[in-house]
């Protein structure tokens, strides 16, 4: 299972209050599917976040250096 799967199942299990499947492992794909472009929004937002801060490491690394 990637990521955003396991976030999507996430997503949809909370927002439809599931107790004995908090993680949605046990959703239909139907359910699950339905909050795949959030997911991939939160995995996309996560990634740009990751790479700015490696940048910005980067920059810093080369200050330093001056």
């Amino acid at each position: 299972m990637k990521l955003v799967e396991f976030l999507a199942r996430c997503l949809a299990a909370r927002k439809m209050k599931l107790i004995q499947d908090p993680h949605g492992q046990r959703l239909p794909d139907e359910l699950w599917i339905q909050a795949l472009p959030e997911a991939e929004f939160v995995v996309g937002a996560i990634q740009a976040f990751e790479l700015l801060e490696v940048v910005q490491r980067y920059h810093e690394a080369e200050d330093d250096e001056e």
